[in-house]
């Protein structure tokens, strides 16, 4: 880690204009090597920073200050965000390959890539104020709850972009053969009865099947966060680096959102 971080701090500085386009919605050459590892840098350090902003719960609710949880959860957070596109990187190529969606496998990661670096920018800008209330609160239910919110908010937002790139890469119908083919097509099929159900054009069916596989990255994500916890550390509990698989995170999630209504 320490041998990379002169490398990525190269390539961030470097590579401000690329990050800035993609927030702006400029979504051009993100499948290119140079944007793409442009983009894996910006979501590593990104994510770490948040993960530092995480941790500063551990300084303020402790009687000794543990300033592990912070450099544990700048580690963990980027091995989160790419374990989770690794495993499910995959199935999005194969679903959209199904479904004639005209994209390589390397624009594919690139629409993967620009997804992570929006979430992973959304949670850093959102990071100083999780570091207020983490040095402000002791209310260990309040700070996981509003970590959630905040990766939620960043994972729609990413996600918002995928379908984004998606549509912007499908080619545009030429007009005057689109118009010829309809006029064929009309010609060809006989009236079809009132009730009779009309197909779905093909753009609903790729995204319909996208939704499908965004619902699987958020179970793949939540667990891999679960099997990677603790991020912010339970100040009744001791620093470990993993904890054991017991429980869910919704479980988690449910019990702290219980602790926080009756506080």
């Amino acid at each position: 880690m320490h041998s990379m971080l002169p490398y990525l701090i190269f390539m961030t500085l470097f590579s401000w204009t690329t990050l800035d386009r993609l927030l702006r919605g400029n979504l051009a050459n993100v499948d290119s090597s140079s944007a793409g590892k442009a983009l894996l840098s910006w979501q590593i350090l990104l994510a770490a920073f948040y993960g530092l902003c995480l941790g500063l719960f551990a300084l303020s609710v402790r009687e000794t200050p543990d300033a592990r949880f912070m450099f544990s959860a700048a580690l963990k957070l980027p091995v989160l965000i790419i374990g989770a596109t690794l495993v499910t990187l995959p199935s999005l190529y194969v679903f959209l390959a199904l479904f004639d969606v005209s994209l390589s496998f390397k624009q594919v990661l690139g629409g993967m890539l620009a997804a992570n670096t929006i979430f992973a920018t959304v949670i850093a800008s959102l990071g100083p104020i999780v570091g207020f209330f983490s040095l402000s609160s002791q209310a260990y239910p309040f700070i996981l709850l509003l970590n959630v919110t905040i990766c939620g908010l960043g994972g729609f937002l990413g996600m918002r972009l995928v379908v984004k790139t998606l549509a912007a890469s499908q080619p545009e119908p030429d007009p005057v053969i689109a118009k010829a083919s309809e006029e064929t097509k009309a010609d060809d099929q006989p009236p079809s009865l009132p009730n009779e159900p009309m197909a779905a054009p093909a753009g609903q069916s790729w995204k319909g099947i996208l939704g499908v596989w965004m619902v699987l990255y958020v179970f793949v994500g939540t667990q891999l966060a679960w099997i990677l916890r603790p991020f912010i550390g339970n100040p009744e509990s001791p620093f470990v680096w993993f904890r054991g698989k017991s429980g869910s995170f919704v479980d988690a999630v449910l019990r702290a959102l219980g602790e926080y209504l009756s506080s």
